[in-house]
């Protein structure tokens, strides 16, 4: 009986899900479109739908049969998951962050929307995708195979991650072997540290980079922390950073979990162009 009634919620969990996302998906990806000068396309993962919005750059390269060198892969944050303590039946952010700040890069970049985010109907999604699952080895498998319809176009990847897009971004950077430099910015590093500062409910199905073996020597890191940061401490991603190799942290006065990373980014893409030049 108990397995039936789990059943029963369960469907009427994606039954909701699903009336929400078709009935509210058209405008609001047009709209995000349209604000940040981006083309929106939907590409199939493994086993989930991805959104990914295109910059200018970026889509006139896919139609250069010529592979270019780099792609910059913007990956988003946890937007919202929970609303006054109960999960939502849509994690899309209000404002993504993320986005704004790959409208002010020229490189061929993409915004590669995390399962379920930006409305996908998409029949897989369940809220423990944005919960508890939320940086499971099925959501970065997922990640990287909607990637590669992308990344076959180029010859390196630079993967940028936003607060838990930063977690995805470490965890992806790894299984990816053109990723050759990885940013991240006020990134969820250590989700045992953050769970347990914040008393949240622990993430027991998502997989914890802090616990993960060193990323490979190939790959440039690059750490912003907050200082004023009190959602995810500069600390904890100091600690993650100094375990890398070829890492460097970085600790941005008077800056917080969202305030002031737009007018940083113009010298953050700077350091990654130079960066960029030394990659074979």
């Amino acid at each position: 009986m108990k397995k039936r009634q789990r059943l029963f919620y369960r469907t009427i969990c994606l039954i909701l899900c699903g009336a929400l996302l078709s009935c509210s998906s058209t405008p609001y990806e047009q709209n995000v479109a349209k604000d940040y000068k981006a083309n929106l396309q939907t590409v199939s993962g493994n086993p989930f739908i991805h959104k990914v919005y295109v910059n200018p750059a970026a889509f006139t390269d896919q139609t250069d049969e010529r592979k270019q060198r780099f792609l910059h892969v913007y990956v988003g944050g946890d937007g919202r998951p929970y609303v006054n303590g109960k999960f939502t039946l849509n994690p899309t952010p209000l404002n993504p962050l993320l986005l704004g700040l790959m409208e002010q890069d020229s490189q061929p970049a993409i915004y590669l929307g995390r399962p379920c985010y930006f409305n996908p109907e998409d029949s897989q999604c369940d809220p423990t995708w944005w919960t508890l699952r939320r940086y499971s080895e099925k959501v970065v498998n997922s990640m990287i195979s909607a990637l590669s319809n992308y990344s076959k176009h180029y010859d390196h990847i630079v993967l940028v991650g936003y607060s838990g897009g930063g977690a995805l971004a470490m965890l992806m950077a790894e299984k990816i072997p053109k990723v050759r430099i990885l940013v991240t910015v006020a990134g969820n590093l250590d989700i045992f540290e953050w769970t347990t500062y914040h008393q949240y409910t622990p993430l027991m199905e998502s997989i914890n980079p802090a616990e993960q073996p060193p990323l490979r020597n190939n790959i440039i890191q690059l750490h912003y922390a907050g200082e004023d940061d009190d959602n995810i401490k500069a600390d904890w991603i100091k600690t993650v950073s100094e375990k890398q190799k070829r890492a460097e942290f970085h600790l941005i006065e008077e800056a917080d979990h969202t305030c002031c990373w737009s007018e940083l980014w113009p010298g953050v893409l700077e350091k990654v162009k130079s960066y960029e030049s030394f990659v074979d």
